[in-house]
Parts: structure tokens; C-alpha cells; sequence
């Protein structure tokens, strides 16, 4: 993806993660683990993994939006 910023211009990546890894980084994050711990293990940003964990509640129903499925 192509973006311009003040006249620069920035190609941002968009990854994806197997399914698995995700569920992973959820789970550890659940049993405790630090963010900060998993970013740097696992090359995910914060941001990604917060928005993981959104979606996960999201998907069990404890917040409402639309759901992985």
C-alpha cells in the first residue's frame, strides 16, 4: 500500500498471520504474558495484538461488532 505524507511518500506492508499464531499470542497474552514480551518474539506489533485481542471478545460476544466468522 502506497501512502503520501506531507509530500513524502511511505509504503506500508500489510502482513497476515496463519490463524494459529494469532490464537497463540492470544492465549499467552490471556495466561499472562506481556505485550511487550510477544512483540518481540513473535515481530507482531502492539497494535496488532491489541486489535487481535478486541476481535477475540468481539467473536465471544463481549463486545459487539462483526464477528471473524
Amino acid at each position: 500500500m502506497l501512502e503520501s505524507f506531507g509530500g513524502r511518500r511511505s509504503i506500508r506492508v500489510l502482513r497476515r498471520y496463519l490463524p494459529e499464531v494469532r490464537r497463540q499470542v492470544v492465549e499467552l497474552v490471556r495466561a499472562g504474558m506481556m505485550v511487550s514480551q510477544l512483540v518481540a518474539t513473535f515481530g507482531v506489533t502492539d497494535a496488532t495484538i491489541y486489535n487481535w485481542l478486541k476481535q477475540e471478545k468481539v467473536d465471544r460476544g463481549e463486545l459487539a461488532g462483526t464477528t471473524t466468522d
